[in-house]
């Protein structure tokens, strides 16, 4: 596994650069209307919490650092649309995120947590968990997306 920042940090990192873009770049205006930010928010967290309660009713760590520590394959529930919950929400949060700041600038904060994560978050995890699930695994993975409409790593 590589040397990297836990998605959090990321998270949090990409929600500082888009405020930071937002103030230093403010164009162009991005108008949202409330009801659609509020409906990102709603979204992830239709996403985050089942997700989060999934890992605590098969009681196997959610810690996306150490994956090779799963003990159990979770692929019910949410995980059975999308293999990555827990990302496709912190992904909404940051896109409500800009959307509520108002400039298009701030949504280059979005593709940022969006390429880290799925270029060099997600990779590492999948291998993990190949090597600890095998077949059952890989029957998943081609079964369901990594997102919601693609399988694989963005190219």
């Amino acid at each position: 596994m590589r040397n990297r920042l836990p998605p959090l940090a990321v998270l949090a990192l990409c929600l500082i650069l888009a405020f930071g873009l937002a103030q230093t770049i403010p164009w162009p205006v991005l108008p949202a209307p409330l009801w659609l930010i509020i409906l990102e928010i709603l979204c992830a967290g239709c996403l985050l919490v089942p997700a989060v309660a999934s890992f605590i009713r098969k009681k196997t760590t959610m810690s996306p650092v150490s994956p090779e520590r799963a003990t159990q394959l979770v692929s019910t529930g949410v995980f059975g649309f999308t293999r990555n919950p827990m990302y496709l929400g912190m992904l909404l949060l940051m896109l409500a995120f800009a959307l509520w700041l108002g400039a298009a600038s701030s949504l280059l904060a979005v593709a940022v947590f969006f390429w880290a994560i799925d270029q060099l978050q997600i990779p590492d995890e999948e291998n993990a968990l190949l090597q600890s699930f095998g077949q059952d695994y890989a029957e998943y993975k081609a079964r369901v997306p990594r997102w919601l409409i693609f399988n694989g790593a963005v190219k």
